[in-house]
């Protein structure tokens, strides 16, 4: 067989979609994509401190006779001495266990020593894959890559939702637009001490928004007088492209000063409630499998239960002995 790899081009749009696609209809476990959902991913804002370029960045692996077969990208994420390249790669079923995801990873890596050359700093090649995928774990083992955290998908089918018990002298509201930059700050305050926590900038967190990905009228933010304590930033309805008509609990979060008080469980049964509502099967959220503030146990009370797990790999450059 042979196989190329090479950049990205314009013309490669519609067979990429269509790949990506056909990963997500055999495996089942990851979104269907529309082509403004792939349109948004080649179109990261520039206000991000390296945004895709797609001349750069993005790869695919074309065979003679079946166009493309497989697509791979990076982008950096974090700050000064936490910069990440996080990295998606998707291969149809047929062409796996052919060299071409170690293919594509040598590209990723080649990109990752270049940018971290180029800016003269430290930056980590990330990759996620579920357990249930073995052959994705055992590349990123041999391509020298290690496990550094476990993540649960969890899932609630919306039955038996508890009743709602909203902290005393704490308020629901929806997702008001002129309180964007607000809820932002209070969301980057609340992740801080989180574990691989990468900052977001309000560009892009008004990109997310804008793309559809946050649904302001399916969201809650709860205020203590004038001061928000905590939100629940949801992805829910006809626009969120899925796969099992479930929607996603994108981000909860609650400030220090309101925590152990009720509130994450209050706004997580509001957002039950919500996708009820809007006529969901079920709500999925994604949680780092060692939270210390006790998520996962929040969660399990609440009805979610894990329906997957996958595992963060890393691999810095430079390397250290």
């Amino acid at each position: 067989m042979s196989c190329s790899i090479r950049a990205y081009r314009d013309a490669d749009f519609d067979s990429v979609l269509a790949t990506l696609n056909a990963v997500a209809r055999v495996d089942g476990d990851s979104p269907f994509l529309s082509e403004a959902d792939l349109r948004d991913r080649l179109a990261t804002p520039h206000a991000v401190d390296w945004p895709i370029d797609p001349r750069e960045d993005v790869f695919v692996a074309e065979i003679a006779g079946a166009s493309v077969v497989a697509y791979a990208d990076g982008q950096v994420r974090g700050g000064p001495g936490a910069w990440m390249y996080r990295t998606l790669c998707f291969i149809q079923p047929e062409f796996r266990r052919q060299g071409i995801g170690r293919a594509l990873l040598e590209r990723l890596w080649a990109r990752t020593q270049e940018l971290a050359t180029s800016q003269a700093t430290s930056i980590i090649l990330g990759a996620r894959a579920l357990t249930t995928h073995h052959d994705a774990l055992a590349l990123f083992e041999q391509f020298s890559m290690r496990p550094a955290r476990y993540f649960f998908e969890m899932s609630h089918d919306l039955n038996a939702i508890p009743a709602p018990q909203l902290p005393s002298g704490l308020l629901l509201r929806p997702w008001a637009e002129r309180d964007d930059r607000a809820i932002w700050a209070a969301s980057e305050e609340a992740f801080a001490d989180h574990w691989g926590n990468k900052a977001e900038s309000f560009e892009l967190f008004e990109h997310r928004v804008n793309s559809g990905r946050l649904n302001r009228e399916r969201s809650y933010i709860a205020w203590d007088g004038n001061e928000i304590a905590g939100g629940a930033l949801n992805e829910m309805g006809p626009a969120v492209a899925q796969s099992q008509n479930r929607g996603w609990v994108s981000s909860l979060f609650v400030r220090r000063a309101w925590r152990k008080r009720g509130l994450g469980r209050a706004l997580l049964v509001a957002s039950l409630l919500k996708a009820r509502e809007a006529r969901h099967a079920a709500v999925s959220l994604h949680v780092d499998a060692e939270n210390l503030t006790g998520a996962v146990r929040l969660y399990e009370s609440v009805g979610f239960a894990v329906t997957a797990t996958s595992i963060a790999y890393h691999r810095i450059y430079p390397e250290t002995e």
